[in-house]
C-alpha cells in the first residue's frame, strides 16, 4: 500500500477531515466542533496532512489543496463501498 494511502487510512480523524473538507473550506472551531475533537487531538493530523500537501490554511479557514480534492474524489466512492460490505460481510463472502 502506498505511503500516502496508509497516511490516510490509518487514521479516521484524518480521513473525517479530509471529508469535511470537501464540503467546503470550514474554520477551526468549526472543525473541532463538527468532528468532536480536542486541539490537542486533531492539530497533530491537520500538521500531518499539511506537510503532506493535502490541506492548507488560508487566513482563518483550512481547506482541501487540489491534491486533497483529488484523493477525496477516490477514496470517499471507496470508503462508502468498504462500509456496505463490512456491513454484510457474511454475503459477500
Amino acid at each position: 500500500m502506498s505511503n500516502l494511502l496508509t497516511l490516510i487510512t490509518t487514521s479516521e480523524k484524518r480521513k473525517q477531515l479530509l471529508f469535511l473538507l470537501s464540503k467546503g473550506p470550514q474554520e477551526w472551531d468549526e472543525i473541532k466542533t463538527q468532528m468532536d475533537v480536542s486541539a490537542s487531538g486533531m492539530l497533530p493530523q491537520i500538521r500531518i496532512l499539511n506537510d503532506e500537501g493535502l490541506i492548507t490554511k488560508e487566513g482563518k479557514e483550512y481547506l482541501l489543496t487540489d491534491l486533497g480534492q483529488l484523493i477525496v474524489d477516490l477514496l470517499e466512492p471507496l470508503d462508502k463501498t468498504l462500509k456496505v460490505i463490512e456491513q454484510q460481510k457474511k454475503f459477500w463472502q
